[in-house]
């Protein structure tokens, strides 16, 4: 985006050439933050990497989370539904109290349930009584 588009004289112009000033945002994965801050879907070709942003930002932190609480199971669980149901939980409340939607969509702590349930999960097929990706008990 940032350097085969500029090449092509078809694709130039001033919205991808506006864009470049911006993409320290996408390499450092901060599209949601940039999103946030502006409150407003102001990226245009580059802004839904703030889907990437949330998922870079979960698997930079989960896996410390799975390796801390990796010889308790039951309690690696109950960790992953407890971020599920708080993320949840603050989606709510921000929207109740009025905070912009855009952040509300894009920032990380209010879409880290889903990707905490996939954890959840992931952990429970791995217990006694679960069974594996394979189908094997």
């Amino acid at each position: 985006m940032f350097f085969v588009v500029p090449l092509i004289p078809a694709l130039r112009g001033s919205e991808i050439a506006g864009l470049r000033e911006y993409q320290a945002w996408a390499w450092l994965y901060g599209v949601n933050v940039y999103l946030s801050i502006k409150g407003a879907w102001v990226l245009s070709y580059i802004e839904h990497f703030w889907s990437l942003a949330v998922e870079e930002h979960f698997y930079i932190v989960w896996p410390l989370v799975v390796w801390v609480l990796s010889g308790r199971p039951r309690v690696l669980m109950r960790a992953a539904l407890l971020i599920a149901v708080a993320a949840f939980c603050g989606r709510v409340v921000a929207t109740l109290a009025g905070v912009n939607l855009v952040a509300i969509t894009v920032l990380t702590p209010f879409q880290l349930d889903a990707l905490a349930l996939g954890g959840f999960f992931a952990v429970c097929l791995r217990q006694p009584g679960g069974e594996d990706a394979s189908g094997a008990p």
